[in-house]
C-alpha cells in the first residue's frame, strides 16, 4: 500500500484557504443547513440505490418462478411432484432453486443426496421425477446416481436370491421402472422377486438392489434405485478364476494351443505360458470359448517364475469389452480349470472355427 505523504502548500494560498473555509460558515445555521442538505442528497441516493435492488430481485424472482412454471408445464408435473420439489427445495440454504432444480441435473443430483440419505422421500418418486425432468443421461466424470440414468444397451449382471445369475440389457427407462432385455434360454423371474444387480463402467464396478414390477415374454420391468453403489473404483475389476482358453501367435496361422485362464478383467488377463512360447512384448491371440466365443488379441507385459504370462488387450470395440465383463462376472472359481470341448491332443486342441483374424468376436 502506497504511503501518503504530506502536502505543503505556500503561506500565502494556505491564508487564502482559511479565509475561504471561515467564511463559508460564518453562522451555525448555515453549516446545520449545509449538513442537513448533504444527508438528504445522500439519503435520496441511498433509496434510490434500495429501489433499484428491490426492483431487480423482483424482476428475478418473477424470472425464476417464470422458469419453474414453464419446466412443471412442459414435464406435465403432478401437484405430489411439486411438492416434493419444494421438499429438494428446503435441503439448500436459498430456498429459492425451485428453477434449478427442474431445470439442472447437477443442481438435482446435489438436493436429491441429501433427501436419499434423510429418507423423506421415497426413492421410487426421486426416480419417477428425474425421468419426467429428463435427468437420465451421464454426465461425463460424474459418479451414476440413479438407475434413471442407465444407457439403453448397458449390460446387467443379475443375481436371483443366490440361486442363479444371467445376464441381460437396459432397453428402455420410463417413469415407473426400467425395462431390460433377457437372454433367449433365459427363465424370466416373476413379478415381485427380489434382485441383485451389478454392472460395469469405466469408473468401477455398480451394484443396486431391484424388484420385478412385469414381465412380457423376454421382457422384463425392475424397479428404479436411486442407492447405486460404487463397490470398485477402478477402470476394470479383476477377478481371479481357472477356465479352459485357446493361444497361438497374434497374426499367425498356426495351430490354436489350450491354457488355463488364472484371471480376467476388461483390460487383460493373466495365462498360463504353455511350454513357455511366449515372450515379454509378444502378442497373443486369445479365444474365450463362450456362446458365442469372445476373440481378443494381447500383448505380453511381463512373465512370472510360475511360467504365468500377463497381458493386456489390445483396442478392442466397447461392445467386446462388455462381453468380457458379463463373461467374468458369470464365470465361478472351480478347483479344477473347465475344460474345453473336442481335445485332440494332450496339450493341443483346435477351438471353434474361425476364419479372419480381427480383434473381436464374431
Amino acid at each position: 500500500m502506497e504511503q501518503l505523504l504530506p502536502v505543503f502548500l505556500p503561506y500565502a494560498q494556505l491564508v487564502e484557504l482559511e479565509a475561504l473555509t471561515s467564511g463559508l460558515f460564518r453562522r451555525p445555521l448555515h453549516a446545520i443547513l449545509f449538513v442537513a442538505v448533504l444527508a438528504a442528497v445522500m439519503g435520496s441516493f441511498l433509496v434510490f440505490l434500495f429501489i433499484r435492488r428491490k426492483n431487480a430481485r423482483e424482476a428475478e424472482i418473477s424470472e425464476h418462478y417464470r422458469m419453474y412454471r414453464d419446466t412443471v408445464k412442459k414435464s406435465r408435473l403432478t401437484r405430489e411432484d411439486q411438492q416434493i420439489i419444494e421438499s429438494l427445495a428446503s435441503y439448500a440454504k436459498n430456498r429459492d432453486i425451485r428453477h434449478l432444480i427442474v431445470t439442472r441435473q447437477n443442481v438435482f443430483n446435489k438436493v436429491e443426496s441429501y433427501a436419499r440419505r434423510k429418507g423423506d422421500i421415497e426413492p421410487h418418486k426421486l426416480s419417477s421425477l428425474r425421468v419426467k425432468l429428463g435427468f437420465t443421461g451421464e454426465q461425463d466424470g460424474k459418479t451414476l446416481n440413479s438407475t434413471a440414468s442407465l444407457p439403453a444397451g448397458q449390460q446387467l449382471i443379475i443375481d436371483q436370491e443366490h440361486l442363479r445369475r444371467f445376464v441381460a440389457a437396459v432397453k428402455s427407462v420410463e417413469q415407473e421402472d426400467f425395462t431390460v432385455q433377457l437372454e433367449e434360454e433365459t427363465i424370466p423371474p416373476k413379478v415381485g422377486t427380489d434382485l441383485n444387480v451389478s454392472f460395469q463402467r469405466s469408473d468401477g464396478l455398480y451394484r443396486f438392489a431391484t424388484r420385478v414390477t412385469r414381465m412380457e415374454g423376454q421382457v422384463i420391468g425392475l424397479e428404479h434405485s436411486e442407492n447405486l453403489e460404487l463397490t470398485q473404483r477402478r477402470k476394470y475389476f479383476r477377478k481371479r478364476l481357472k477356465k479352459g482358453v485357446y493361444l497361438r501367435v497374434g497374426g499367425s496361422n498356426q495351430q490354436h494351443i489350450r491354457s488355463i485362464m488364472l484371471d480376467l478383467s476388461g483390460g487383460g488377463c493373466s495365462v498360463k505360458n504353455p511350454n513357455g512360447l511366449f515372450r515379454k512384448g509378444d502378442t497373443v491371440e486369445i479365444v474365450i470359448p463362450d456362446q458365442p466365443r469372445i476373440r481378443v488379441f494381447g500383448e505380453v507385459l511381463r512373465l512370472d517364475s510360475n511360467d504365468v504370462i500377463h497381458l493386456a488387450f489390445q483396442p478392442i470395440q466397447e461392445a467386446v469389452r462388455d462381453r468380457i465383463i458379463g463373461y467374468l462376472q458369470k464365470a465361478g472359481s472351480p478347483s479344477q480349470p473347465s475344460q474345453p470341448s473336442q481335445p485332440s491332443q494332450p496339450n493341443r486342441q483346435t477351438p471353434p472355427k474361425q476364419n479372419d483374424s480381427s480383434p473381436q468376436e464374431t
